[in-house]
């Protein structure tokens, strides 16, 4: 890798005991039947749950990202524990997010097939960082030649995805046949593309 890091003790273990807490009676995901998508002409459930936050302003404004598909969810609102797990990224990272994206993963089959991060929405220079709670997951990351590398990603810590290894890496979440605990991951991205209350992009 060149741009991106693992940091394993981004958090302490109290840290992310509690965020989980928090997470867990919080956050309320997309209906999984809401979130399909389509390759050759077959749909396809999304395999894991979703939910999106941000900064909504006053006029119901908020930052999109527009990651694939035909539907985007309406960003809510930052709860207590996302807008305390953001400022800690500012703090810990000097990164500014204003947007995120949580995903839990419920058991071993849950996963994300590797994909580039989609930057058309994002500001020049971001980070993508990714905070983990719960059960270890193991991400992939390959390379042009199909060469994989491989990190256990562990309850508390973060994963930065800089600019060049997002354009030189595909990277996936794989699934497991081993029994894991649930895990839920916050992407947190600094998005400048906006769209009003109703959905319709901004400028």
């Amino acid at each position: 890798m060149f741009d991106s890091q693992y940091i394993p003790d981004f958090l302490t273990r109290q840290e992310a005991d509690l965020a989980y807490g928090g997470l867990q009676n919080e956050l309320v995901y997309v209906p999984r039947e809401k979130l399909v998508f389509n390759i050759y002409g077959k749909t396809f459930q999304l395999p894991r749950d979703k939910a999106f936050h941000g900064d909504v302003a006053a006029d119901g404004s908020y930052p999109l990202y527009r990651y694939g598909g035909d539907w985007y969810p309406p960003v809510l609102p930052w709860t207590p524990t996302l807008r305390h797990m953001r400022d800690l990224v500012h703090q810990r990272t000097g990164q500014f997010c204003n947007h995120v994206v949580v995903n839990r993963y419920v058991n071993g089959k849950d996963h994300i097939g590797f994909h580039h991060d989609k930057t058309r929405d994002f500001e020049p220079d971001s980070y993508v960082c990714t905070v983990s709670f719960g059960g270890t997951r193991r991400l992939v990351l390959q390379d042009a030649n199909g060469q994989n590398e491989s990190i256990n990603i562990e309850h508390g810590s973060m994963f930065l995805l800089g600019a060049v290894d997002n354009a030189n890496y595909k990277h996936k979440i794989a699934k497991t046949s081993t029994q894991v605990d649930t895990r839920i991951s916050l992407t947190f991205r600094n998005i400048r593309t906006r769209a009003d209350a109703n959905g319709n992009l901004i400028g």
